[in-house]
């Protein structure tokens, strides 16, 4: 179906896009945030988002590194965005690489664009979501889909979310967020972060824990299809709920498809990472190599000369960039 996803009773109403504009123009951004252990993922994600958005929608990608991406999908640097350190009161986050996602809360300060809508490099489109540009929620609140709790107890309302809690316990995964940029929303958070440190709060599954209690009572619920957790299609309390010709955007938690791990240890995944797989075949033939030209300028005293490496001895990568200053 390609209806406009609805909220639950309970969530804050949904804003058309024309009534949430601040100006004549709005401005939609899709956006991820990507290290180089990420850049296959970053590299599928906005492919396939830049194939199906409209061309007036930014695909963005903002990473400390270089990375190799299909053409009309921007890559930005990190430092675009403003830096934002753990609390010291966190604790170690489940997994090591969470750390790297509390740069999320900086797109909070994308004023430019009216909407912003955030996915993981590690999720996969397979279905429309066009239906995400034609609402937006209030300002000072967001959408998100439920997080699956099956590994807390068996009260998880990821694929029945008409029975689901009170919003206020509400718990979405920060996977896929949909939200209206506000820089004083951004300050409210970072001092939010500074109260959580001197209360010793402690945030295992990091930002995600930190926007769920900041944004608590302010989350309207996207149906779980749009992010659609690997795990729950081999969960029998979820997999009869949740059809893959049904979702939008697949979620690879856990083992990624780019990496071994993935083949030898989560073989009943199979049929899912070969859907990346193929996605990763269809957007590799055009994708070219982005360098962050201050760091190859060969001489400071030749600021229009760079050192491009793939061009020089061994493997030539396909569709590197061009070193002239016309392509700078």
């Amino acid at each position: 179906s390609s209806s406009t996803p609805t909220p639950s009773p309970a969530a804050p109403p949904w804003v058309p896009v024309s009534a949430a504009r601040c100006g004549e123009v709005g401005r939609t951004a899709f956006v991820t945030l990507a290290t180089a252990g990420y850049a296959e993922g970053a590299l599928v994600l906005t492919s396939a988002l830049r194939r199906q958005l409209p061309l007036d929608v930014d695909v963005i990608v903002f990473s400390p590194d270089e990375l190799r991406l299909a053409p009309g999908v921007r890559l930005r640097p990190l430092t675009d965005l403003p830096s934002v350190a753990a609390p010291s009161s966190a604790g170690q986050p489940v997994l090591p690489q969470f750390t790297f996602c509390w740069s999320k809360l900086g797109l909070w300060t994308l004023e430019e664009y009216d909407t912003v809508i955030y996915m993981d490099a590690d999720m996969l489109p397979i279905g429309a979501l066009a239906p995400l540009l034609q609402r937006s929620p209030p300002l000072g609140s967001l959408a998100a889909a439920p997080a699956c709790q099956c590994w807390c107890g068996e009260d998880c309302v990821y694929t029945s979310l008409e029975r689901s809690p009170a919003v206020e316990t509400f718990y979405f995964n920060a996977g896929l967020l949909l939200f209206r940029p506000c820089t004083r929303q951004f300050k409210g958070m970072l001092e939010a972060l500074r109260l959580a440190e001197a209360e010793g709060r402690r945030y295992p599954f990091a930002e995600q824990d930190f926007l769920n209690e900041h944004f608590r009572g302010n989350v309207a619920a996207l149906p779980p299809q749009y992010n659609a957790l690997k795990y729950a299609f081999r969960n029998p309390k979820h997999q009869a709920h949740l059809e893959l010709k049904s979702c939008r955007a697949l979620h690879f938690v856990m083992a990624k498809p780019w990496e071994r791990v993935a083949k030898h240890e989560e073989e009943e995944f199979a049929d899912l990472f070969a859907l990346w797989h193929a996605a990763r075949m269809e957007s590799i033939s055009g994708a070219f190599l982005r360098p962050a030209w201050p760091s190859r300028v060969v001489h400071t005293g030749l600021p229009g000369l760079w050192y491009i490496p793939e061009f020089v001895g061994g493997e030539q990568v396909v569709g590197s960039a061009c070193a002239c200053a016309a392509c700078s």
